[in-house]
C-alpha cells in the first residue's frame, strides 16, 4: 500500500520535463533515448510515481508485437534520494497487478551491468528491484552495449501456464531485410527480417549460408563488433545455415511469443 500522499497515475505531457530530468540524473543517454521513445511512440501505458503532486519515479510498459500478450517493461526509474525506501518495489508492484487485470502473461526487462567510473555498478539497486518482485535472469549478452558492459534481460510469468496445445513448426519462409545498429551501443548490430509473400509458384526454400555471409559481410563493411539476430524457436530451418554461416545461440527468453514458443537470440562477434 503506498503512503499517503504518494500514488501511481497516467504519465501526461506536461510531466515529461520532471520524468526526463528524473532519468538524466541517473544516466544522460538514457534519458536522450526516453525523449525519443516517448515522442515516437506516445505515452500510453506510461505512468508516474508521485509524491504530494511531485514525481519522483517513473515506469511503463510496451506491447510486444507478434505475441501472446506478451510485454516489455519501458524506462523505469525512481528519483536517486527516494532509493532503498520500498518506493521502487510500490511502483512496480502497482504496474505488475496493472498487467495481471489486463491479461498480460510475460513480462520482460532489459537492464545492463554497467560500471561508472565515479558511481560503480549504476543498475545494481535496479536489479535487486526486479529480482525482489520475481524477475529472474533469462538471457545474458558479454560485451552487449561496448566491450566490458553486459546486456541482462530479465522475464516474469504473470499469468499461471495453462494446459500447453502442442507446438507446430513454423515453416515460414523469411527474408533477411538487411542490418542496423542497435540503439545505445557502440557498433553493435542486428539482422533484420521479415516473412516472404508466397507467388503461387514463388520459391520455397528458407535463406541459405550465401545470403547470410552477405549479410554478415556487409555488418564486417560497416565495422560491427558484434552481430545479433533472434528467431521464434518452431523455426527450425533457420537454424542451419545461421550455424553454418558462425552463428551461435546464445540465449533465449521463455515463452517470448507463447506457451512452449521461445526467442532464440543468435550472436556473431568480429
Amino acid at each position: 500500500m503506498l503512503p499517503e500522499g504518494v500514488e501511481v497515475r497516467q504519465m501526461q505531457e506536461t510531466d515529461l520535463e520532471a520524468v526526463l530530468a528524473l532519468i538524466e540524473e541517473i544516466d544522460e543517454d538514457d534519458a536522450e533515448e526516453a525523449e525519443y521513445s516517448y515522442q515516437s511512440y506516445g505515452l500510453d501505458n506510461q505512468f508516474v510515481l508521485t509524491e504530494n503532486e511531485q514525481v519522483i519515479g517513473v515506469t511503463g510498459y510496451r506491447e510486444a508485437s507478434g505475441t501472446d500478450n506478451t510485454c516489455w517493461l519501458s524506462w523505469t526509474y525512481l528519483a536517486t534520494d527516494r532509493q532503498g525506501k520500498g518506493y521502487g518495489t510500490q511502483i512496480l508492484d502497482s504496474l505488475l497487478e496493472h498487467l495481471a487485470s489486463n491479461g498480460v502473461r510475460k513480462v520482460f526487462v532489459s537492464t545492463s551491468d554497467y560500471q561508472d567510473e565515479e558511481d560503480g555498478d549504476v543498475y545494481a539497486a535496479a536489479r535487486k528491484m526486479y529480482e525482489g518482485v520475481g524477475f529472474r535472469q533469462e538471457v545474458r549478452h558479454p560485451n552487449y552495449y561496448e566491450e566490458g558492459e553486459t546486456q541482462l534481460i530479465y522475464g516474469l510469468r504473470l499469468i499461471e501456464e495453462l494446459d500447453q496445445k502442442p507446438v507446430e513448426e513454423d515453416t515460414s519462409i523469411v527474408s533477411l531485410e538487411g542490418i542496423d545498429e542497435i540503439d545505445e551501443t557502440e557498433d553493435a548490430y542486428f539482422i533484420d527480417w521479415k516473412p516472404k509473400r508466397m507467388a503461387l509458384f514463388g520459391n520455397k526454400k528458407q535463406f541459405d549460408r550465401r545470403e547470410v555471409d552477405e549479410v554478415i559481410a556487409h555488418a564486417r563493411d560497416c565495422g560491427a563488433r558484434v552481430l545479433f539476430v533472434s528467431f521464434p524457436s518452431n523455426m527450425k530451418t533457420v537454424v542451419q545455415p545461421l550455424t553454418m554461416a558462425g552463428f551461435f545461440e546464445e540465449g533465449r527468453l521463455r515463452d517470448y511469443y507463447r506457451d512452449g514458443v521461445d526467442e532464440v537470440h543468435y550472436r556473431m562477434n568480429f
